[in-house]
C-alpha cells in the first residue's frame, strides 16, 4: 500500500464511552488492523 492510501481512525471519548468496542468492530468491518493506545 502506498503511503497516500494509507487511513487512519481516532476514537476519541470519555472513559466506558465504548471506543474501543467500536474501534474493534469498524476494523473488522473494514479488515483493518485495530491498534489501542492504552495498553
Amino acid at each position: 500500500m502506498s503511503r497516500a492510501n494509507k487511513r487512519t481512525i481516532f476514537l476519541i471519548g470519555m472513559m466506558g464511552s465504548g471506543k474501543t468496542t467500536i474501534g474493534k468492530i469498524l476494523a473488522e468491518h473494514l479488515g483493518w488492523k485495530f491498534d489501542d493506545s492504552d495498553h
